[in-house]
């Protein structure tokens, strides 16, 4: 995944686009089963990668490396490598891929944790690894199941997505007098962007222009993922789905945040599960929230 600053609209509005292209085919297989621990991988599995028997898949930058890998614990995978170590950061994330020999495909998201000229040392992650934090109430919550055409496109290249984060978010806390309130809530606004032209497309207009579906309610979200409440009954039409999801979180401290946060941003359905008054829907972010965000919940 790569971050790559561009131009500003706004004064003090930041905006971004990220390259995701070479994840949504992992992320969106229904064959692929993500998983945070290698002890949910078989002993005879985990035994033929180690011997070089298999080879895992590593994503990088838009591009897919076939690599023999190592198992350290459950939580660490050792990639034998000399290509790749030269190009890679510590705490970059990357996606591993584990075939089973049938249709079915283990993904871990990883970061890497040491470099060495000949291999590197991954650790796993849980999509949601960042603190949760519980939502009391969230306006405006509206979510649209997104076209196969569109993660298609972003599969493909063809368009990758823009974020632009603006508000007073991207202000210091000194920029505001003691105890005053902002005008207008921060926000953390995704789009999708033409690769040629770097202009907003019309896919993503076209599925706002509809009603959408209205949610119950955010139980919990992080900077990878929120868990979105639905009427019952619902979840599994949208399990697995790619999503546009659009709420405002309101907030009543004075600061940089006290005008409210709101979010609009793709995610994919992970999955779903019954709650007594609700489904649960558990979403993950296509690229994680700005650090920015974790500062509205503890300010």
């Amino acid at each position: 995944m790569i971050n790559v600053p561009r131009d500003k609209g706004r004064e003090g509005d930041v905006k971004i686009e990220i390259d995701i292209s070479s994840q949504m085919k992992e992320l969106l297989n229904r064959n692929n089963v993500q998983i945070h621990s290698l002890e949910q991988i078989d002993a005879g599995l985990k035994e033929a990668y180690a011997a070089g028997r298999k080879q895992a898949l590593i994503l990088h930058r838009s591009k897919v490396y076939a690599r023999r890998v190592g198992f350290s614990g459950d939580q660490v995978v050792e990639v034998y490598d000399t290509e790749l170590p030269a190009y890679l950061k510590v705490g970059e994330r990357l996606l591993v891929v584990l075939g089973t020999g049938g249709k079915t495909r283990f993904v871990l998201q990883t970061a890497v944790t040491h470099i060495f000229s000949d291999r590197f040392t991954l650790g796993i992650q849980d999509p949601r690894h960042t603190q949760r934090f519980r939502v009391a109430k969230a306006e405006a919550l509206v979510f649209w199941p997104m076209s196969p055409e569109v993660y298609l496109k972003l599969q493909s290249d063809e368009v990758v997505l823009g974020r632009q984060v603006g508000g007073p978010i991207t202000a210091r806390p000194a920029d505001l007098a003691a105890g005053e309130r902002p005008d207008s809530p921060s926000t953390v606004e995704e789009s999708l962007l033409d690769r040629q032209s770097r202009q907003p497309t019309a896919d993503l207009a076209a599925v706002l222009n509809s009603p959408g579906n209205v949610a119950l309610g955010v139980v919990d979200i992080s900077l990878g993922g929120l868990c979105l409440a639905v009427a019952p009954g619902s979840g599994q039409a949208f399990a697995h789905q790619l999503l546009y999801v659009s709420f405002t979180l309101p907030a009543n401290q004075s600061g940089i945040y006290g005008a409210g946060l709101r979010i609009a941003a793709l995610a994919i359905a992970r999955g779903w599960k019954k709650a007594p008054a609700a489904d649960h829907l558990h979403l993950m972010f296509l690229a994680r929230l700005p650090d920015l965000v974790a500062g509205f919940f503890s300010a």
